[in-house]
């Protein structure tokens, strides 16, 4: 039965191809009137897609979806994904093992076994959620992930309790479940601040502000930000635009003139790693700054006392001492651009 909803879904996304012109076959890439169009329906019809969802996917164990908060889950995903991505899920679940996609797996029921070597190379920081009751993207799964990278500094897991694949956005408890473990405290100056009363999802917390404080001290972040600035600052000088055109004008215009009057642009968009070298390159456009440490310790009250997390949890102190120590010296460069021109 769930290769059949998978075939379905096969023919809708195909469909939803042609309604959107090229913009995308996942059903989480449509244009917004279509995603309007959809959430409507599901308020009015809430069982039918209610038993669409669970067909598709598992969800928290109550097994309620938010229909009211439709609209927003599928206007907040710009990814999306595909009908080869479902039906090569659907060929992993059947044959109990990563396989790379065979479009022909209805004749040969067979897939190749995916070369988990390619792990070892991941380069991308990357946050992963975590959760004990989701089939489709089972824990123990991302438990072997996370052991085959074996590199924290590059993926962070997020484990949220309880919750299926559907995201959080749809769950019907979940802004109960997210702020329930969230309390107005008093920190050391006897000031209010929002802490929390749970241990883990106080830790949870300390993690998504591990991966944050730590690209904003990356010499990509550095990079990318000096590159745009300057690129402004020399189109303002040369007329190219004016200040209120930051305001006025849409990204797309920008880009389009960036685009006819900076042969770097292109070389920009299309890089895919910022080099660090511990001098000055030449002839290349370097970036070298020291940028001003930010992360956010939180306060959590445990056994009646109430302090920093890093004072109450040795998990969350590691997180932190991790983050101080992290640190990309030397000039960042893309191998392609010599100059802002």
């Amino acid at each position: 039965a769930r290769h059949l909803i998978m075939k379905l879904l096969d023919i809708f996304y195909t469909l939803l191809k042609k309604i959107n012109a090229g913009q995308g076959i996942g059903i989480l890439c449509l244009k917004d009137a279509t995603r309007l169009k959809i959430s409507k329906f599901c308020l009015q019809f809430s069982s039918f897609c209610q038993s669409l969802f669970e067909s598709g996917s598992t969800l928290k164990p109550s097994g309620i979806v938010d229909y009211t908060q439709l609209y927003n889950y599928l206007y907040y995903y710009p990814g999306g994904t595909s009908n080869k991505n479902l039906l090569q899920w659907d060929q992993i679940k059947a044959l109990k093992q990563l396989v790379y996609y065979n479009p022909n797996y209805d004749q040969e029921k067979t897939a190749t076994p995916y070369n988990t070597d390619v792990f070892k190379q991941w380069k991308v920081k990357t946050l992963v959620t975590r959760t004990d009751n989701d089939p489709v993207s089972a824990y123990q799964d991302l438990t072997d992930l996370k052991n085959s990278i074996n590199n924290d500094s590059i993926l962070t897991v997020l484990d949220i309790p309880n919750y299926g694949h559907i995201d959080v956005l749809a769950g019907q408890s979940a802004i109960k479940d997210i702020y329930d473990s969230m309390k107005l405290l008093k920190n050391e100056d006897g000031t209010k601040e929002i802490g929390f009363i749970e241990e883990r999802q106080c830790v949870n917390f300390a993690n998504i502000v591990s991966v944050y404080a730590k690209e904003l001290q990356s010499a990509r972040n550095k990079y990318v930000m000096m590159y745009l600035s300057e690129l402004i600052k020399l189109a303002i000088n040369n007329r190219i635009i004016t200040l209120d055109d930051l305001y006025t004008k849409s990204e797309s215009e920008l880009i389009r003139i960036f685009s006819s009057n900076f042969n770097s642009w292109p070389l920009f968009r299309s890089a895919t790693k910022v080099l660090t070298s511990a001098n000055p390159v030449d002839d290349r456009f370097c970036v070298h700054i020291e940028t001003k440490r930010r992360n956010t310790i939180p306060l959590l009250q445990k056994d009646g006392t109430i302090d920093r997390i890093t004072n109450l949890s040795s998990e969350a102190r590691d997180i932190y001492k991790e983050i101080d120590a992290f640190q990309e010296k030397g000039y960042g460069f893309v191998k392609s651009i010599k100059t802002i021109n």
